[in-house]
Formats: structure tokens, sequence, C-alpha cells
């Protein structure tokens, strides 16, 4: 019974420092894509304006 707790604790601790893990990496990659998006609509406008007008 006691390995059994035992291992219950140890699998809880494991999973909530992976918790943890998976929010850093989610937290790191939305803001990778913001920066990208960002980046791209940054982009956009400078083309959009640097073209010339179509009368």
């Amino acid at each position: 019974m006691e390995t059994l707790v035992g291992f219950a604790l140890q699998y809880s601790i494991a999973l909530a420092q992976a918790r943890e893990m998976v929010g850093v990496a989610a937290a790191l990659l939305l803001a990778a894509l913001a920066a990208y998006a960002g980046w791209h609509v940054t982009d956009r406008l400078v083309a959009l304006r640097q073209r010339p007008d179509e009368d």
C-alpha cells in the first residue's frame, strides 16, 4: 500500500511539473506567433503605403 501511495505522489508531482512546462511552451509559442503576425501586418501596411496610387 505504501508503494502505491508513493507512486501516486510521485505521479502527481511529475504531472504538476509537466503542466508548468506545457504552459511555458504554450506561452513561448503564442509570443512567437504574435510577433510574426505583428511583423507580417506591419510589412503589408508598409507595402501598401509605398504602392503608387491607382486611379
